[in-house]
This record gives C-alpha cells, structure tokens and sequence, in this order.
C-alpha cells in the first residue's frame, strides 16, 4: 500500500506539472494577442501557483513527506518532458 502511494505522489505531481506549464506555455502564446495581458499573465500566474501549491500541500498531510518528494519529483519530470515536445519544430505537412 505504501508504494502505490509513493506511485500516486508522483503522477499527481506530473499532472500538476502538465497543468503548470502548460497554462505557462498557453498564457505566452496568447499575451501578444491579449487586450489585458497583464491580466492575462497574473491572472494565469495566481491560478497556476495556487493550485500547485495546494496540491503540495495536501500531498504532505499526515506528515508524508516522501510522498511530496515523489511529486515534487513529478512536476520536475513533467516539466522535462514538456520542454522536449514543445521545443520540438513542427512537422512538415502537420
């Protein structure tokens, strides 16, 4: 039981991560587009961080700090991840 949860900690930091920086990459493809971007930058900003951190948060309760290990851990790899689909040019005829 104590590893599936060690196993839930990490994928609920990738999704969280997924989320994270994807809404970043979403906001900076739509700011010079934007009417308001700073709005659109803080609005994006506060909605992102705020989540993240109260998913960290609740993954530490009862005193689980391994379990907030593995999704920090997550969120790092997440963002890894993103980086090298996103960066990569698209494909011709795509």
């Amino acid at each position: 039981m104590e590893a599936l949860q060690l196993i839930v900690g990490f994928c609920v930091g990738a999704v969280v991560g997924i989320f994270y920086f994807g809404g970043l990459w979403f906001t900076l493809r739509r700011l010079p587009r934007a009417r308001h971007p700073i709005v659109l930058a803080m609005g994006s900003m506060i909605l992102r961080t705020g989540i993240a951190v109260a998913v960290l948060v609740l993954m530490v309760r009862g005193g689980r700090w391994q379990r907030l290990l593995l999704c920090v851990a997550g969120f790092v790899v997440a963002r890894l991840v993103l980086v090298g689909v996103l960066r990569r040019p698209p494909t011709e005829g795509a």
